[in-house]
């Protein structure tokens, strides 16, 4: 038993520690590096993005951004859609705010792509409360125009809202050391009975 129980609490371990060295490679990926996507000053409801994409080449819109997010750009949550564009959103320059009118009241899973020039960035949130109607951006992330020797930053062309209400799978390790710390639990529960039988009979 003894044995038993050491296997167990060895797995719980592993899968806790493994779980832990996932969730911390994930928070800290950026699709796009230093250098493309990765800029300050890019805000929703004052709270900085997660992550971020890019930067790509072409339009967002129609179809381009939704593959990517489909693809699990930003991990496995399922389908997204876009839910506001264009007139929905008061933002002009290479920087400063943006309004969404109407404010998105939904899930916090969310991605707002930026497009300038001839390419755009994606930045993922998922950690703001709703509603959305406010925020701040910056076009340093996209691809810089012009003389290729003294490149420029970009206008902003549009800004695209788009959101996954789909709650992610569980990754693997979790569903592991769930099924370690059961099992652990199970067997504890079983030995300690035993004993109470034990102590009855003697």
């Amino acid at each position: 038993m003894k044995k038993v129980l050491s296997t167990l609490v060895g797995t719980s371990v592993l899968a806790s520690v493994g779980l832990f060295s996932n969730i911390q490679s994930a928070s800290a990926a950026i699709v796009g590096g230093a250098g493309t996507c990765e800029v300050g000053g890019i805000t929703a409801e004052g709270v900085a993005y997660k992550d971020c994409g890019g930067y790509y080449s072409g339009n967002d819109k129609p179809s381009d951004a939704l593959n990517l997010l489909d693809g699990g750009l930003f991990g496995d949550l399922g389908t997204w859609s876009q839910v506001a564009t264009d007139d929905d959103f008061t933002a002009s320059g290479q920087s400063g705010s943006w309004t969404l009118n109407p404010a998105y009241i939904g899930g916090n899973q969310f991605a707002l792509a930026i497009k300038a020039g001839n390419s755009y960035s994606l930045y993922f949130w998922d950690n703001v409360g709703s509603p959305v109607d406010s925020g701040t951006f910056n076009t340093a992330g996209v691809e810089l125009v012009g003389n290729p020797n003294n490149p420029n930053v970009p206008d902003l062309s549009h800004l695209t809202l788009y959101v996954s209400e789909t709650t992610a799978v569980p990754e693997p390790l979790t569903i592991l050391g769930a099924g370690a710390a059961i099992s652990f639990g199970t067997a504890f529960k079983r030995k300690l009975g035993q004993g109470k039988k034990n102590d009855k009979k003697a």
